[in-house]
């Protein structure tokens, strides 16, 4: 964690200053990745972010008191960091500091995007997402594909995401990978 006499350093004034520009007509996407120690997953959920057809305003990794290198990879990915500090209350309190930073920020029409710090995303579902977005619809999910592994915890949890794709046709959603 960067710290400077003993107080942690994040990245708050680029965030602000990313989000009091731009547009105001244009829609704004905020993505905030919560993490916890992920610098060994972090690269490939921001690099599956900035590949994205529709690229965000902002993207937002917010730290959750890690003692890994987490911070330092999401920096040299090219993306900020919000040091989410004091948090006792894990990934939602790291979410909740993230969000009452970034809200007073935002617009009425702008759109948030929160990710796992483990995952990576299909490049056209901020795009995908957006288009779903209309006046009576405040959010909008995604199916979880698993990732090949040879481990019994990854094939129980590729058969988890499988059941939810499946929980979304049943229940006369589309399904588009």
């Amino acid at each position: 964690m960067s710290h400077v006499m003993g107080v942690a350093v994040d990245d708050r004034s680029v965030i602000r200053r990313k989000l009091q520009g731009g547009v105001k007509s244009e829609r704004r996407v905020v993505v905030i990745i919560p993490a916890y120690n992920e610098a060994a997953s972090i690269q490939a959920t921001v690099e599956s972010v900035l590949a994205q057809t529709v690229q965000p305003s902002v993207i937002i990794v917010a730290a959750n008191n890690c003692t890994d290198a987490t911070e330092d990879v999401a920096r040299a990915s090219g993306v900020e960091v919000f040091v989410a500090e004091p948090n006792k209350q894990k990934k939602a309190g790291a979410l909740n500091l993230t969000l009452n930073f970034v809200m007073r920020y935002l617009r009425n029409h702008d759109a948030i995007l929160i990710m796992d710090a483990d995952t990576t995303l299909s490049e056209t579902f901020i795009e995908t997402a957006l288009g779903r977005l209309v006046e009576s619809v405040g959010g909008v999910g995604g199916a979880f594909i698993g990732r090949d592994s040879d481990s019994t915890i990854g094939t129980l949890q590729r058969m988890e995401y499988y059941r939810y794709r499946k929980d979304i046709v049943r229940n006369g959603e589309s399904f588009r990978p």
